[in-house]
């Protein structure tokens, strides 16, 4: 009898191997947990090392292998497909950018609300995460971005306090290495801002200084290293907000004034090219902040977020899509997993967001998810 239960048993689980994508397994610890009452523990346990390891798969239970809140169908569903979960594990508010069709992932708070140095970068080629050169030092909500192959973090904000730096450096990939920058003044520190790239320049528009939300707008050249906070404020200030760029214009959504309750869905957009400052655009249909976004096929998609007084957690789920030219939102498949505190980027025709928490405030995850518009 105990035979033929473990032979059940080792069937379903390879059935369940050859349906994730890619042959990745589950971890050997997740089949032995899985196991029939009936199974002895060492034999659950030496049976998932094996079968993980017959499937196919990376090494069982290695940072490169599906984490534990993610299960292990990876199949996609509404556009949703699990990727392997953050190398290091729990990680939120961090800062997130693509680089060369890699995902980098910028400090942040670790599971434990431990403060990280870590910068962990996904190969979208290779499915496989890999660490790059440690920042100088730990930091979350860190405003970054990424021009003529190089990663800039230009401010952020430090501790368990919150206090703000205006620090800056560049990431250099080919020789793995930081370098200071000019800082930004002490009157235009912040973190949590929304940041866009336009004609090798990069603007940060509002974010968190001194325990409440700011209206700061400023760019950042980096062919001659220099600051220009001379630049049309904010109509009114708003912190852990979001931004994108279509056809060099900067568009900035949402957010909040400081406390996780007040939240907006305004929308404001800033041409360079024009004198005429901010201008406001069609609102954002679900106000949130500590969302996360990331422009796909010319339309900025804008997901999550926290202030959500309709969910236990906390959380939204929402995800809608803004098409600059027409002015105009769309309704898209919820977040597979809803989270805040996460970071996107659009590489390809998909959105990458990686980490987050799925309740409010503190309560991050490894969750690593893609999403592809149907259109």
């Amino acid at each position: 009898m105990l035979k033929a239960i473990e032979l059940r048993w080792k069937g379903t689980v390879r059935q369940k191997m050859r349906n994730c994508a890619a042959l990745r397994c589950a971890s050997a610890r997740q089949v032995y947990l899985e196991r029939p009452a009936d199974i002895p523990a060492s034999r659950g346990l030496i049976t998932g090392v094996l079968l993980c390891f017959l499937a196919g798969g990376v090494s069982c239970g290695s940072d490169d292998a599906r984490s534990p809140d993610q299960g292990v169908d990876s199949g996609l569903v509404d556009g949703w497909e699990v990727l392997p979960g953050v190398r290091g594990g729990a990680i939120q508010e961090i800062g997130v950018t693509e680089l060369a069709g890699k995902i980098y992932v910028v400090g942040g708070f670790n599971g434990t609300l431990g403060v990280v140095t870590a910068v962990r970068v996904y190969d979208v080629e290779t499915d496989r995460w890999s660490d790059a050169a440690v920042l100088p030092q730990a930091m979350h909500h860190a405003n970054v971005a990424s021009v003529d192959g190089k990663v800039y973090l230009l401010g952020a904000l430090l501790g368990t306090a919150f206090s703000q730096t205006g620090q800056s450096w560049s990431y250099d990939p080919m020789a793995d290495e930081w370098t200071e920058l000019a800082r930004m003044s002490p009157s235009d520190a912040r973190g949590a801002a929304a940041v866009g790239v336009i004609d090798g320049k990069i603007y940060l528009a509002g974010g968190f200084r001194n325990g409440a939300a700011v209206n700061n707008v400023s760019v950042y050249n980096p062919v001659t290293d220099q600051w220009d906070d001379q630049l049309p404020d904010l109509p009114q200030p708003s912190d852990h907000l979001v931004g994108g760029v279509v056809d060099g214009v900067f568009y900035v959504i949402g957010g909040r004034d400081g406390t996780i309750g007040s939240i907006t869905g305004q929308v404001v957009a800033f041409d360079p090219a024009t004198p005429d400052g901010w201008t406001t655009r069609a609102a954002m249909p679900t106000p949130r902040g500590g969302m996360a976004a990331g422009v796909v096929g010319g339309k900025i998609l804008v997901v999550g977020g926290e202030g959500n007084r309709a969910a236990s957690s906390g959380v939204f789920p929402q995800v809608e899509s803004y098409d600059a030219a027409a002015d105009t939102w769309a309704q898209l498949p919820p977040m597979r997993t809803p989270r805040h505190g996460m970071g996107a980027a659009g590489y390809d025709g998909k959105l990458y967001i990686p980490g987050g928490a799925t309740k409010e405030g503190f309560g991050a995850v490894a969750t690593f998810e893609s999403y592809t518009p149907s259109q």
